[in-house]
């Protein structure tokens, strides 16, 4: 699979069904999970893209509920 395409995608889902948040909040949205290993912004270059993709989707489900 290509996950760096299937993130991107997700990205622009979630903008789309969050009409309310800033890029801003949907950024903040996606790093700020504690579970993410993403703990200071250098850690992003070190995450799969597979990785990043689930972070994404685990970020939606949280903001829906």
């Amino acid at each position: 699979m290509n996950y760096k395409k299937i993130a991107v995608r997700t990205i622009s889902e979630f903008i789309d069904e969050s009409p309310e948040m800033s890029m801003g909040e949907v950024l903040y949205s996606i790093l700020r999970r504690s579970n993410s290993g993403i703990q200071d912004i250098k850690d992003l270059r070190s995450i799969s893209d597979e990785k990043i993709y689930s972070i994404i989707e685990k970020a939606k489900k949280f903001e829906k509920e």
